[in-house]
């Protein structure tokens, strides 16, 4: 492959991820991509559907970690900050462990409203999923600890890709929560 040219577009940047939906893998049927763009997602059956994990306000962050040679590897991971512990957090968590040994996929919405998919990539498909997870808690020292009592839940996974943008069809769709997106959201 050649070197192509980047040329940078003068827009507002808006950090951070507002929304986060996960599958498991094995609900999700096809994942159609065109020019490097979502344009479809089908699940296997109508029940089986992308989950909204409602993390608390700017604590969930999108992060990748690549590197290589003559080969070359992304992490992706996904952290989600979740306030006060209770049992349908634990039981929501538990959903996710119980779908890491065949993995999940990620959508998530970033600040300026561009719709990501995390976890397939057009090559692999569903053999490089988010497929580890991990979690944290403290409860902080005093009342004014922001960062206490804050239960943070990390899902990543490895591929030789990068994550891939929705086409803006369906990321309207799934912003606006429109038919489009009906039939996986």
């Amino acid at each position: 492959m050649s070197i192509i040219n980047y040329t940078k577009t003068c827009s507002k940047n808006v950090p951070g991820v507002g929304k986060v939906f996960f599958s498991e893998v094995g609900n999700i049927d096809t994942i159609t991509i065109g020019s490097n763009l979502v344009s479809a997602v089908s699940m296997d059956t109508t029940d089986n559907e992308f989950h909204e994990f409602q993390a608390d306000l700017d604590s969930v962050e999108y992060r990748s970690e690549g590197a290589g040679g003559s080969s070359y590897f992304t992490n992706h991971m996904l952290e989600m900050g979740f306030g006060k512990l209770s049992a349908s957090l634990f039981a929501a968590k538990a959903s996710l462990v119980d779908s890491m040994p065949c993995g999940l996929v990620a959508i998530y919405i970033d600040g300026n409203g561009a719709c990501w998919l995390v976890g397939w990539n057009d090559t692999d498909k569903e053999v490089r999923t988010l497929n580890t997870i991990a979690d944290n808690f403290k409860t902080g020292k005093k009342p004014s600890d922001e960062d206490g009592n804050v239960f943070t839940i990390t899902v990543s996974g490895e591929s030789g890709y990068d994550i891939i943008p929705f086409d803006t069809t369906l990321t309207a769709s799934i912003v606006d929560q429109t038919t489009a997106a009906e039939v996986f959201i």
